[in-house]
């Protein structure tokens, strides 16, 4: 369950047809999205320097303390990073690292990237 006013979201995807999935995939992103915006308290005064301020101490984080010590065994999986406090929670998912952050008394903002990557997602177009 990600953070926001005791909202939760089960990240579990399963059953239906793929287009069962992909709506349930479509409505966890737009959740995710939206969680994240309000965790991160972007307004329209944020300043775009602010926000890319964070993601670089986020980045510099990981790189420094945590991709040795997490990609030999958590590769591929999602880690949600505090950068203020260089707290770091592991999951399958962005929900799941949140939620762990929660548990532990965490507010973020968290900073989400797929450990032994430099992306968290990537979008892809089928080949013609």
């Amino acid at each position: 369950m990600l953070r926001v006013g005791g909202i939760g979201v089960d990240a579990r995807v399963s059953g239906g047809g793929e287009g069962v999935r992909a709506k349930q995939r479509f409505e966890l992103a737009a959740l995710i999205d939206e969680r994240i915006v309000v965790a991160m308290q972007i307004n329209p005064q944020s300043s775009q320097a602010d926000i890319e301020k964070f993601i670089a101490r986020a980045k510099q984080t990981y790189d420094e303390k945590l991709a040795a010590e997490l990609e030999p065994e958590y590769k591929g999986k999602i880690v949600a990073i505090e950068p203020d406090s260089g707290a770091y929670f592991v999951g399958n998912d962005e929900v799941e690292a949140a939620d762990k952050a929660h548990a532990a008394g965490c507010e973020g903002p968290f900073y989400f990237l797929r450990i032994g990557s430099r992306y968290t997602h990537r979008l892809m177009t089928p080949r013609r």
